[in-house]
């Protein structure tokens, strides 16, 4: 095995100088590409991963209540398989700047999604009892105060809210809430300035059903009380939803520069495949003059430039575990590869070796035995 391991060696290097040459320009091409394949990945990987905390059916309602009237809670609740909750409503947590949003269960007939890091959603008892308990968004740790007993607490309008469980808002674009509750716990306050206000923003959410029925319901509760309120609704589309953030993630990643820089480095090994061929061209020369076609020596060149760019990718990959090791835990950059990455390696690495060999081909073809020889 070492013996044919050696002879591989010494004969893929006979021509040492082209051979470095395109081995140089492949490892800057297959680094650029390796990184490039291993962002988009990731991102398309998060993007996959941020599905599974969205609901297969989805609404939002914007509701204004133009004639006056209060709002009745028993208006926005339904008993389907849905979760009716208000969203978007600004409070004003105490030490905070700007002006967080609240999320306000009214109805949770479907288990929640949103991401804890640590605690929990407000149990039955909790509800039941309307003690204010809320979750916060892990931006929000440093606004928190302790008891005695542990417990943490955040002050928000006024009232002195429990905190139960730590939100990531960074799993998914949908859950950009800094804070979420049940109705029933919040403080009297709240209930009443959410029963005052003249809109509110309202989104129905299942995996189990439609939810355009409950909409339609909900509008015609609230349209029998109050005629002229003005209620638009929208379906919400969370594959879009991610695919956008998906491609702005994209965007604003490096990985069209890394494809960039493959394409560059790959045309510089076109070129140098030229020189690589002019030194091979006697050796050519000679093989036609016994009798192989141009077919045969097309492909004896493939499975060598194929050989070269293996031995290419093979450094790629040391270097790239070397890098990983060195910088990857000072600048926090994770650098792997899933099946699915190493196919398209393989398959990138084959067709690079196909470009690289264009100009042999085109020399091949052209190529007369005498005059290779003479020359």
């Amino acid at each position: 095995m070492v013996a044919v391991l050696k002879r591989s060696f010494k004969h893929l290097f006979r021509y040492p100088i082209s051979t470095i040459y395109i081995i140089l320009g492949l490892l800057v091409a297959f680094m650029a590409l390796f990184d490039g394949v291993n962002i988009y990945s990731q991102v398309l990987g998060k993007a996959n991963d941020d599905g599974q905390y969205n609901y297969k059916y989805a609404m939002y309602l914007q509701i204004d209540t133009q004639g006056g009237g209060k709002n009745n809670i028993k208006d926005l609740i339904s008993d389907r398989k849905v979760n009716v909750k208000i969203c978007n409503f600004a409070v004003w947590p105490e030490g905070s700047k700007g002006m967080p949003y609240m999320d306000i269960i009214l109805t949770n007939n479907e288990k929640e999604k949103y991401v804890l890091k640590e605690g929990r959603l407000p149990d039955d008892a909790e509800i039941k009892a309307r003690e204010n308990v809320v979750l916060v968004g892990d931006s929000y740790l440093s606004k928190l105060t302790r008891d005695n007993k542990g417990n943490r607490f955040i002050t928000i309008n006024g009232s002195r809210y429990k905190v139960v469980g730590i939100m990531d808002n960074n799993i998914s674009p949908a859950f950009s809430a800094n804070l979420v509750t049940f109705y029933e716990c919040l403080s009297d306050d709240m209930k009443q300035k959410i029963l005052n206000s003249p809109h509110l923003d309202l989104m129905i959410e299942s995996d189990s059903e439609d939810v355009y029925p409950v909409c339609e319901q909900i509008k015609a509760d609230i349209l029998k009380r109050d005629p002229q309120a003005v209620i638009e609704g929208y379906k919400v589309d969370y594959k879009e939803q991610q695919a956008e953030a998906a491609k702005l993630q994209l965007a604003q990643s490096p990985v069209n520069i890394y494809f960039l820089i493959y394409f560059f480095a790959i045309i510089n090994c076109i070129i140098v495949s030229e020189f690589w061929i002019e030194q091979r061209k006697r050796e050519i020369a000679i093989r036609k003059a016994f009798g192989m076609s141009n077919l045969q020596i097309i492909g004896m060149l493939f499975r060598e430039m194929l050989g070269i760019s293996c031995f290419a990718a093979i450094l790629c990959v040391f270097l790239q575990i070397i890098f990983s090791k060195l910088i990857g835990n000072i600048f926090n950059i994770y650098i792997g590869a899933s099946f699915g990455d190493v196919i398209t390696m393989i398959a990138m690495i084959v067709a690079t070796s196909l470009a690289v060999i264009l100009v042999p081909v085109y020399k091949i073809i052209n190529m007369s035995p005498s005059q290779a020889v003479i020359s």
